[in-house]
């Protein structure tokens, strides 16, 4: 048999979270006899997560906000894309996207990018957005290939120009229904979180940061407890708001309602405990908690923003409500507390959607029909 040269993909990320759990998934399917997978990381990812998926890891200091010292990452990077030498790039998410195309500018690897949510899609003030979109047009010239998570980051990135429609390639992203199907049994328990056993869990998954809107989540749950005193509230996550999450609890009152788990290796194992799954983002440029929240057949109540209401039809496998507004967060959450039936439909039409079109498999395929797209036809 021929010995086939394998394509060198080089994967780039500086955020965690999401993107993190992203790359894994995608990384684990992708076919190992076709591609190498060389991964670099900022320190917020685990290395030991890694092994048996990528063939080499290494740690890039890279930092969230924008500052002096991205240059010196941009360098480094540079100096790595020119010892693996790599067919293509593909960075996750903004800061690891203009750090690739940066440190790429003259070197012959091909290069694709993924936002992950795009930077002008935040709720910032309407000069830094145009700023976000004229920074990410200007790049889109040194990318050969961009990936959108969801229609809605295709339809953004057409409304600001950021490139032409061809160079915008849709790969909807997705959850490992597989691993999850072979799973133990979760051994996370109410009592473990100091949850009382009878009480009702309302719960989300997600960062502790703006975008993710944990602040509309516990004034949604100061609302509902003023209706009903048998519910907890349980936020799987860490980040720069926690404390200020809890000093609103406490200050109003329900502090003892409130548990906040920080960074967890399996969320899935904190998603079994909750009655209703919520997600009040701000923007979203995907949500890829939602459909783990259908993988686990919970029912969702999350808001009506970007590409949301492509994964939830309103009222047929969960309820979306407008940014914002805790108080009708608030009645669609007790309007599934007392409806069983709505429940199990909800329940029922979200494990249908999620097995029918987000299984992480069918996301791995399509990057490696991208890929050797791209490599086949070159610049």
């Amino acid at each position: 048999m021929a010995y086939v040269k394998k394509i060198r993909i080089l994967h780039v990320a500086q955020a965690a979270g999401g993107v993190d759990r992203y790359l894994k998934m995608l990384l684990k399917y992708l076919d190992k006899n076709r591609f190498e997978n060389i991964v670099i990381a900022s320190h917020d990812y685990k290395q030991e997560e890694y092994r048996g998926l990528a063939d080499h890891f290494e740690y890039l200091d890279m930092e969230r906000s924008i500052g002096y010292r991205d240059l010196k990452a941009a360098v480094s990077l540079r100096k790595r894309i020119r010892y693996y030498q790599p067919d293509s790039i593909y960075a996750h998410s903004s800061k690891a996207g203009a750090l690739c195309r940066l440190a790429n500018l003259g070197l012959s690897s091909l290069c694709v990018y993924n936002p992950h949510g795009w930077s002008f899609m935040m709720q910032v003030p309407n000069r830094k957005r145009k700023v976000y979109a004229l920074l990410e047009r200007g790049m889109a010239f040194f990318t050969d290939q961009i990936v959108c998570i969801s229609e809605a980051e295709k339809k953004a990135a057409l409304q600001h120009h950021i490139c032409k429609a061809s160079k915008l390639h849709v790969i909807k992203s997705g959850v490992d229904i597989q691993t999850y199907r072979k799973r133990k049994p979760s051994n996370v328990q109410k009592k473990d979180l100091h949850i009382p056993e009878t009480s009702i869990v309302v719960g989300m998954v997600g960062r502790l940061e703006p975008q993710k809107g944990a602040d509309i989540f516990l004034k949604m749950a100061e609302l509902l407890l003023q209706k009903r005193t048998d519910i907890h509230f349980l936020l799987v996550g860490s980040g720069a708001q926690k404390q200020d999450l809890l000093n609103f609890a406490g200050t109003h009152g329900f502090l003892e309602n409130v548990h906040i788990t920080d960074w967890v290796q399996d969320p899935y194992d904190y998603i079994e405990l909750f009655d209703i799954a919520v997600l009040l983002s701000r923007w979203e440029g995907f949500g890829l908690v939602i459909p783990e929240y259908m993988l686990c057949q919970k029912p969702i109540v999350a808001t009506f923003c970007d590409a949301i209401p492509e994964l939830i039809q309103n009222g047929q496998n969960g309820f979306l409500v407008p940014k914002e507004d805790a108080k009708t967060a608030c009645d669609r959450v007790l309007d599934l507390l007392d409806d069983k039936e709505l429940q199990t439909k909800f329940k029922q039409n979200g494990l249908k959607k999620v097995y029918e079109q987000y299984d992480i498999q069918r996301v791995s395929k399509a990057h490696e029909v991208l890929f050797e797209m791209i490599q086949n036809q070159g610049r």
